[in-house]
C-alpha cells in the first residue's frame, strides 16, 4: 500500500561560503551565482509577518516556533528573473544551509520575479524536479508541456544532485493547488485517473493516467489518512490508500480548505536540511502541539490521532447520506 506524509504540515519550518565535505575536494568552492538579496527587502519583511501571524500564531508548526526564536529561519529574496537563475540561488542557499551546525536551520528563498513562477502548477513541477536532483520538468501536473530547459553546465547537474542527497524542498504559493477534488468531493465508484509516479511532471505531460475507481468508504483494515481516498487501480491491484496529488485534476477539480496553509504572498521554497527531519521527533511534535496533549505522550499514541486531525481528514461531501 502506496503511503505518504502529506497529511503532515511540517514544514515552515545556511554561513561563510566554502566547499562542504559533501561536494569534494575537485568542486569549486563557491556555488553559482544566484542572484540573492541577502539584506531584507520588503518581501522578506511581508514573508516573515505571513509565518507570525498564520503559522505562528495559528499553532501549526512548533518547528517554526523554536525556529524562529533561536533565530535560525533565514528569509532571503533571490533577484532570479528566469529558472535557469532560480536554480543557482536555490543552490546558493543549499550549501549554505548544509554548512549550518544548529539545529533546526532552515532557509526561505523567495522567488517572485520569475515571471514564470506565478503560475503554480509551473512552480510546482520546477521544485518536483529540483527536489529530485533534476534541472528542470518536462510538463505540470495539469498536462502543460514545458519549453526545453537550456542544456545546464555540468557542474550546475552535480550541485543540484548534491542538494537533492542533502535538503528537502516543500513549495509555498499564493496560489497553492495540490490538493484538489471533485466539486462535492468524491464519491464510491468514481472513475479517476492516478499519476503514481509523477509522470506528468518527469516524462510525458501528455500522460493520460492508470484508470482507478473510487471506493468511499473503503474497507476497514485500508487507513485513509488526510488528503488520502481509497481506489483500486483496474490493472489488478487491491484496494489501497491513495494520495489526492496522485490523481489526475481535472478542468472542474477544486482546491482543499488544506491548501491554505501553503499560500504564501509570494512564491516560496523551504529548504530544510534531510538530517533534521530524521525520525518522527518533528512530527511528533506537531500532533502534540495541535492536540494540547503532555510533551512525554508516547510516540506511538500519536499516530492514533490522525483520523481526528481537522484539517483535511473528515470532508464532507454531496455523496454522504
Amino acid at each position: 500500500m502506496r503511503r505518504g506524509l502529506h497529511g503532515v504540515s511540517i514544514s515552515l519550518l545556511l554561513l561563510a561560503l566554502s566547499s562542504p565535505s559533501w561536494l569534494g575536494s575537485a568542486m569549486p568552492r563557491r556555488p553559482p551565482q544566484g542572484r540573492l538579496r541577502v539584506r531584507r527587502f520588503a518581501a522578506s519583511d511581508e514573508l516573515r509577518g505571513w509565518v507570525q501571524s498564520f503559522i505562528l500564531e495559528g499553532r501549526f508548526c512548533p518547528w517554526a516556533t523554536r525556529s524562529m526564536a533561536a533565530g535560525e529561519l533565514r528569509f532571503v529574496e533571490s533577484a532570479a528573473t528566469s529558472p535557469e537563475e532560480a536554480a543557482g540561488s536555490l543552490i546558493e542557499q543549499a550549501l549554505r544551509l548544509d554548512l549550518a551546525t544548529r539545529e533546526l536551520a532552515s532557509s526561505l528563498l523567495i522567488l517572485r520575479h520569475v515571471e514564470a513562477f506565478q503560475e503554480f502548477f509551473i512552480f510546482d513541477a520546477y521544485l518536483k524536479a529540483w527536489d529530485r536532483g533534476l534541472v528542470a520538468p518536462k510538463g505540470t501536473r495539469s498536462g502543460v508541456l514545458l519549453p526545453r530547459a537550456k542544456a545546464p553546465s555540468e557542474r550546475t547537474q552535480e550541485l543540484l544532485k548534491r542538494c537533492h542527497e542533502k535538503v528537502r524542498l516543500v513549495t509555498f504559493h499564493p496560489g497553492f493547488s495540490r490538493w484538489l477534488e471533485p466539486p462535492g468531493g468524491y464519491c464510491n465508484s468514481s472513475q479517476v485517473f492516478l499519476d503514481l509516479m509523477q509522470k506528468r511532471v518527469h516524462v510525458d505531460p501528455h500522460f493520460a493516467g492508470e484508470p482507478a475507481t473510487i471506493f468511499r468508504p473503503g474497507p476497514e483494515e485500508v487507513e485513509v489518512g488526510p488528503r488520502q481516498v481509497c481506489a483500486r487501480l483496474h490493472g489488478g491491484s487491491g484496494i489501497c490508500a491513495w494520495d489526492l496529488e496522485d490523481i489526475v485534476p481535472e478542468e472542474d477539480f477544486v482546491p482543499l480548505p488544506d491548501n491554505d496553509m501553503h499560500r504564501t504572498p509570494f512564491p516560496v521554497v523551504h529548504l530544510i536540511r534531510k538530517v533534521d527531519l530524521s525520525g518522527d521527533s518533528i512530527i511528533a511534535d506537531t500532533f502534540l502541539l495541535n492536540f494540547g496533549l503532555a510533551p512525554h505522550t508516547e510516540r506511538n499514541q500519536i499516530w492514533n490521532l490522525i483520523p481526528s486531525m481537522p484539517i483535511g481528514s473528515r470532508r464532507q461531501t454531496n455523496c454522504d447520506a
